[in-house]
This record gives C-alpha cells, structure tokens and sequence, in this order.
C-alpha cells in the first residue's frame, strides 16, 4: 500500500510544485523583459541622433550649393523639393538632397522640429525630436545643439 501510494505520487506534480515554478518563470520574464525595453530605448534615442546627424549633412549640403539653409517656413521639406516661397535657391539638384523620397520621421513616429535660423544655433537651425515621452521640451528629447548621455552635439 506505501509502495502504491509512492508510486501515484512520483507521476505528477503537486499544486505547490507548479506555482512555484510559474512565480520564478514570471521573476525571470520579468527581469529579461526590462532589460530588452531599456536596449530598445536606448537602441532609438540612437537611431534619433543618427536621423539628426543625417538630416544635418544634408542641410550642410544644402548651404554649400545655396549660402543658406532652408528657412522654418520652408522646413525639413527643401531636402526634397525646391523651395518656391522665400529665398528660392539658385543652385538645387534634380533629385534633391534625401536620398529617401520623403522625410523621416523620428523612431517614434513623430515629425522632427526645425527652425532656421535656430533659437539655440542662431547662425545656422536646431532639429530636435521630442523623444519616448513625444512632448516638446522634456530632459529626453533629442536635438543637434545638446551634449551629454542623452544628446550629442553635431
């Protein structure tokens, strides 16, 4: 009878055996689960400065052919098509200067901001990203003009 007992009971798990395998299955979900969303914000607060740095070069490119960078009014947009309110360039390319045939967005979808001339780069623009929290103005945006953990200086 003890040795039947034993044997019924070797064959399953109990109640409490299968809690506690789930609760340290959860810890460990938990944990992993944390560690990918911290890479995966930092992975686009990159991928913003590289847009940034990106969208910059091209603007650079664009006052080299021109004297001048595109005004606020005329935005982002006289990468790709050349500008017929304001100062009209002279010397535009054909295929504009993104490569890409619009312009992007930063990593959380969300239009970049550009003012030229700048309010932090008088002489030249700021672009920025509001960064995960999408707000205007917060510790986490993204921009050409800060430097530190978050941002870099371009």
């Amino acid at each position: 009878m003890l040795l039947r007992r034993m044997k019924c009971r070797a064959n399953g798990f109990t109640l409490i055996e299968v809690m506690v395998v789930m609760v340290i299955i959860g810890l460990l979900t938990g944990l992993v689960g944390v560690n990918v969303f911290n890479r995966l914000k930092k992975a686009k607060i990159q991928t913003a400065r590289t847009q940034i740095y990106n969208l910059s070069q091209s603007l650079d490119s664009f006052k080299l052919d021109n004297g001048f960078y595109p005004l606020t009014e005329q935005g982002i947009e006289a990468l790709l098509q050349k500008p017929v309110v304001g100062r009209v360039p002279k010397s535009y390319p054909s295929g504009g200067y993104l490569k890409q045939k619009t312009v992007p967005t930063d990593p959380w979808d969300e239009p970049f901001t550009y003012f030229s001339p700048g309010i932090n780069n008088p002489d030249s623009y700021d672009i920025s990203s509001k960064g995960p929290d999408r707000e205007d103005g917060t510790a986490d945006d993204v921009t050409n003009w800060n430097s530190g953990s978050e941002n870099d200086q371009f």
